[in-house]
């Protein structure tokens, strides 16, 4: 069964960097508990040498690095927020946006994001879920408050990344996870 990609989300565009949340603030990376498979922890963790260029207050001075990782209330995995609220990969680069190492990290590498970063993290703004064997994908609430999503001829249209992350690969590691967005 072809999974439903929402009309709404088939005419808008991922806006995530925007004014508005240069002028507020990374809200994704700073109000949500992010849950991690433990494969995807591994393997950021086997790239912190690289993730920790963009986040150095990762290393600590014996050249360990901080455990961003703990057991949240459901049990499952989740990333750590730094005091004052923020994700520990969240970085600002020259320019004052707030972006993410690990996405850095895997772009400067020739890689495609989507395969090192926290699945969550991958598909905001969209939601992606499953009801009766069949996938649906929708925006987040509160992507439609903060302007994650709008029309923007020079943005990547939403529908390319729900394609993306519902491919047969994406799908599996979804199902891996055992939930679902």
């Amino acid at each position: 069964m072809e999974p439903y990609i929402w009309p709404e989300v088939r005419k808008l565009c991922d806006t995530c960097i925007s004014e508005a949340c240069k002028r507020e603030g990374a809200r994704c990376c700073r109000s949500f508990e992010v849950h991690v498979s433990e494969a995807k922890r591994v393997r950021i963790e086997d790239r912190l040498d690289e993730i920790s260029q963009y986040a150095p207050w990762l290393r600590q001075p014996d050249g360990s690095y901080d455990d961003v990782f703990e057991e949240a209330d459901d049990g499952r995995l989740a990333i750590v927020h730094r005091e004052g609220g923020g994700c520990p990969f969240l970085f600002s680069n020259e320019q004052g946006w707030e972006l993410c190492a690990i996405h850095a990290t895997a772009l400067a590498a020739g890689e495609d994001p989507i395969d090192l970063k926290p699945r969550e993290c991958s598909t905001w703004p969209l939601a992606i879920t499953r009801h009766d064997g069949r996938w649906s994908v929708d925006l987040v609430a509160e992507a439609r408050e903060w302007g994650c999503a709008g029309v923007d001829a020079e943005a990547t249209p939403l529908v390319e990344l729900a394609e993306r992350l519902l491919s047969d690969r994406a799908r599996a590691e979804i199902e891996l996870d055992g939930h679902t967005a």
